[in-house]
């Protein structure tokens, strides 16, 4: 095969893509992200069954946005709520009263985007159904355009549901489906085109789109449900096979301008498992932007149950390798078994320079309403594991660019990491042999490798070489030249 040309960029290892071979008894390991504290409850009367948080890092600000109560009716906060939180840390939140929007009387609320007629009139004969105006839905997941010659007020950018679900209308609409949106600050925004963009769906779960400066293109993700399948379910201990009408789905589609968009195709997985992906949760890794990582919420219809999962995309997200077992499992305790009560937020942001924090729901219909912090390593989603055997990860033949190398790890006592680089046909080059390597213990997010010789790294820049990772006891997650 041709050398994968990975140049400065950072590699995880959330696949097999860049392996060649384990040796000994290492192997990828699935890691779940740790508990942490409350981020915000239900306590206002427009959050009665809140859902589909999306979190993102604006700066020094942490931006989180989310929808209020389901199907709302009537003049105030019309449609269903978008509602906004916000904090300097991550781990702290207050939901500011933002006054744009008016409930029950007052504008002394967090509501971002409402449906409120006065602010956004109805654009077609389909005023209302069921008592409620029905064009804006909660599925709200803004991002911030870093595409060349953005203006300052388009900065912020989202794809809002309008009209109902597709289950919940009497028949389809020329209203139905996802509408764009802009703003200049995260708050006040403003519709851009008066005809969805996006059709083809059902979309009644979180839906989402966002700039992929790695493709250079727009990119959105939308619920849909194909076909009839057999679909495996565990029940204590016994497996059932039960006829479906329909597994839920995610489409993906492509844009160059936020308008235009390519007809939504369902995504494709590497396993031929049949499962059912309520949301997506679709980002790019700011760490390393080539890599899609998502958390889709695997449905059970068993219970109506959820639990996210974690799955990636190397190809901009028309193909995505899934991961078995669950992030965050629905027996936990705190209100996570229920009806559709275990989703993860969209986003893992930066916390720190060691941590990245996710964000998960608790209850839905019923018991109290939570959103919990969970905290990631950095890049700590899947590391490539050796036990007390120790042994080695050796990749395909690669080209990079750069002068050092850092590598993200972790050993346990008595443990330790060794990097060797090899010529394309897997003998150690002269100065990078493992015993040519300053072994490595302790823990660290970047930390550089030092081989003893005087050979300099740069000399194999362009060549196709293979890395090998000798671990004992011990997880690597990434690597980077630089």
């Amino acid at each position: 095969m041709q050398p994968i040309r990975i140049g400065s960029r950072r590699e995880l290892f959330v696949d097999d893509f860049l392996i060649s071979c384990f040796e000994g008894d290492v192997a990828l390991h699935l890691h779940q992200p740790e508990p942490g504290n409350v981020a915000i409850s239900t306590d206002q009367p427009w959050e009665s069954s809140w859902a589909y948080f999306a979190v993102m890092k604006d700066e020094n600000l942490f931006r989180m946005y989310y929808r209020g109560f389901h199907h709302g009716k009537g003049e105030q906060a019309l449609g269903e709520p978008m509602c906004y939180a916000e904090s300097h840390d991550g781990i702290t939140w207050n939901k500011p009263e933002l006054g744009l929007f008016v409930f029950e009387g007052s504008s002394a609320n967090n509501i971002v985007l409402g449906g409120d007629l006065k602010k956004f009139p109805a654009t077609s004969k389909w005023h209302g159904d069921l008592g409620s105006d029905i064009r804006w839905r909660g599925d709200f997941v803004p991002f911030i355009d870093t595409r060349s010659g953005v203006t300052p007020d388009a900065r912020y950018k989202a794809l809002i549901r309008g009209c109902r679900g597709f289950h919940q209308i009497a028949e389809r609409r020329w209203d139905y489906g996802m509408y764009p949106f802009q703003s200049p600050d995260g708050l006040n925004w403003t519709l851009l085109h008066d005809q969805p963009v996006i059709t083809r769906g059902k979309f009644d779960s979180q839906n989402l789109g966002f700039w992929d400066a790695a493709h250079q293109r727009y990119v959105a993700f939308c619920r849909d449900i194909s076909g009839q399948a057999e679909f495996r379910f565990s029940k204590g201990q016994d497996t059932e096979f039960v006829a479906m009408d329909s597994i839920r789905g995610v489409r993906v589609a492509f844009s160059d301008d936020f308008i235009q968009w390519t007809d939504p195709v369902f995504i494709e997985y590497e396993d031929e498992d049949i499962r059912q992906l309520y949301t997506n949760a679709v980002q790019p890794y700011a760490r390393a932007p080539h890599l899609l990582i998502a958390f889709p919420t695997e449905f059970f219809a068993n219970g109506s149950q959820t639990e996210p999962v974690f799955m990636t995309s190397r190809d901009g997200g028309k193909r995505f390798h899934r991961w078995e077992g669950a992030l965050i499992s629905r027996d936990a305790p705190f209100e996570r078994d229920g009806n559709r009560s275990n989703y993860m937020a969209h986003g893992a942001v930066q916390g720190n320079a060691r941590e990245l924090f996710v964000y998960a729901t608790e209850g839905y219909f019923e018991g109290q309403k939570r959103l919990r912090r969970f905290v990631y390593r950095t890049d700590g989603f899947v590391s490539a594991q050796s036990g007390s055997a120790g042994g080695g990860v050796v990749t395909h033949p690669v080209v990079f660019k750069g002068e050092e190398m850092v590598v993200n790890y972790a050993t346990k006592p008595g443990g330790r990491l060794r990097i060797e680089i090899q010529n394309a046909d897997g003998q150690p080059i002269a100065g990078f042999r493992e015993t040519d390597c300053v072994p490595m213990t302790g823990d660290a997010i970047e930390q550089a490798v030092v081989w003893k010789g005087e050979e300099k790294l740069q000399s194999l820049e362009g060549q196709g070489v293979r890395i090998r990772f000798v671990i004992q006891h011990a997880d690597i997650y990434s690597f980077k030249f630089t």
